[in-house]
């Protein structure tokens, strides 16, 4: 059994007069009963205490023949009782010294975004696991669209934790942007004039997003169930001298302009839209009108060539060349390939939530629009901020991080009894009861780098008091006993 062994240490290491010792026979039962541990190699301390405690326990377990516990509904009944039912459940099957001095327990709340249902479950733990506040931030550069062409592009600038999630940004975007209760955020990632990717999921990594990514984020109003999300992409037609010969092809250029539209009927509702969109790039009238009056080069219309890099064809015919209107295309994901001219009395050819659409312009449009100001796109800044080395992060702020509220992943998703759906729901942790020995475990590794912030904790008095859920008058006053370091 590990406990004799653990024994064994135990008594040598008071021994009267001990000097040095070797832990090689407690050590050899851990090989035997986690492979894990084997060899010589490093290991993480904080899962050999864990694996430790948790064998000390078994060995020590007073319950040798365990019952069936049947859980109870505690709806309508006070907390403390709930609570009260849950210890007793644990311990009927769970007794031992470590449980005496070394359990503590959890309020567990998690809300339905939706309907607002919640659930409460109070669950033990043996030590608490406290993630390290990111002190290194990052600045992110990004423009924020309208989706209604009531203003133009903004640039945007927001700080947000160097390994942070996708969360992270999306607070810090909502704070910024001052958004309405009707408003939502779309971020997305543009290259090449064309979106590339939606980033939407908030447990995803902001390290998934290059410095040298170029990012748009849209105000919409909230998902309607009948709406469809429009993205525009814009084409113009450029001159190309080839072997001395002209040869105007189509280019993409600008911001992808996205809005959700209701009730699409036909091709003039979506131009409607475009044109709505473009309203507030619209140049003053006497900066174009002089323009307007030049004829078109009738080589355009005849020459015009598809170019394999942008949203094009290479079957498309003369049908899709440069004429006085605008004309619009269905076209595949990101653009790839046009499908169909899109015409104004003409139902729409798409049944899809999400509506790509390819806008060619005609030549005499583009000096009627702030084409400069529609393309202006700027990099996410290349440069992180760090506090400085001597600043610490308090024992306090890792407590507030790792009780703060969370949605569950993608992964994780809730069953929520009120919706009767799975919801990504919003989980609360809350310090219900504490042992009389507490183990407190600091994640220093954040996906794949090592925070190396030091923890400010203080020595003999650490009061939790006013952190305990559960307030029955009682303090709760720790002193540092052993501190286990990690030096590279």
């Amino acid at each position: 059994m590990l406990i004799y062994s653990f024994g064994d240490l135990l008594r040598s290491l008071w021994a009267p007069g001990a000097s040095a010792v070797s832990p090689s026979i407690l050590k050899a039962k851990l090989d035997r009963y986690a492979p894990q541990f084997s060899g010589f190699n490093q290991h993480d301390s904080q899962e050999l205490l864990v694996f430790l405690l948790d064998g000390l326990h078994e060995d020590l377990n007073r319950i040798k023949t365990k019952p069936y516990v049947e859980a109870k509904d505690g709806d309508g009944l006070p907390e403390e009782e709930v609570a009260d039912e849950y210890w007793r459940n644990h311990v009927a099957l769970n007794d031992s010294i470590i449980v005496d001095l070394c359990l503590g327990q959890l309020k567990s709340t998690i809300v339905c975004p939706i309907c607002k249902k919640g659930s409460v479950t109070f669950d033990p733990f043996m030590y608490l696991s406290l993630p390290l506040p990111c002190t290194s931030m990052r600045t992110m550069d990004l423009i924020v669209m309208s989706a209604d062409g009531g203003s133009l592009p903004a640039l945007l600038t927001v700080n947000v934790p160097e390994f942070g999630r996708f969360e992270d940004l999306q607070k810090a975007l909502v704070t910024a942007c001052s958004l309405q209760e009707d408003e939502t955020l779309l971020v997305t990632e543009v290259y090449n004039n064309q979106i590339i990717r939606f980033i939407e999921e908030p447990t995803d990594s902001l390290t998934i997003i290059g410095y040298g990514a170029k990012l748009v984020v849209y105000r919409l109003k909230k998902d309607a169930n009948n709406s469809r999300l429009i993205v525009f992409t814009h084409q113009k037609l450029e001159e190309q001298v080839i072997l001395g010969k002209s040869n105007p092809t189509w280019k993409g250029f600008g911001i992808p302009l996205v809005s959700r539209l209701c009730d699409v009927e036909n091709g003039s509702d979506v131009e409607n839209l475009y044109l709505k969109l473009l309203s507030s790039f619209k140049m003053p009238t006497e900066f174009f009108t002089a323009n307007l009056e030049d004829p078109i080069e009738e080589d355009a219309t005849d020459k015009a060539v598809t170019d394999g890099s942008t949203s094009t064809d290479a079957k498309e015919t003369t049908e899709s060349l440069p004429d006085p209107v605008l004309r619009l295309y269905l076209t595949e994901d990101r653009g790839n390939s046009i499908q169909s001219e899109i015409l104004k009395e003409k139902p729409l050819n798409s049944k899809s939530k999400v509506v790509n659409v390819l806008a060619r312009w005609p030549v005499k449009e583009l000096d009627a629009y702030d084409t400069c100001l529609l393309s202006y796109l700027p990099e996410v800044s290349k440069f992180g901020t760090k506090r400085p080395q001597e600043e610490s992060v308090s024992l306090d702020k890792c407590l507030e991080a790792y009780l703060a509220e969370e949605p569950l992943g993608p992964d994780n998703m809730w069953d929520c009894p009120g919706c009767k759906k799975k919801r990504q729901a919003i989980k609360k942790l809350d310090l219900w009861r504490l042992p009389e020995i507490l183990v407190i475990h600091l994640k220093r590794f954040s996906l794949n780098n090592k925070l190396e912030d030091d923890v400010d904790f203080p020595l003999d008095d650490l009061d939790l008091s006013s952190y305990i859920s559960y307030k029955n008058g009682q303090t709760y006053r720790y002193m540092l006993y052993l501190a286990i370091t990690v030096e590279a």
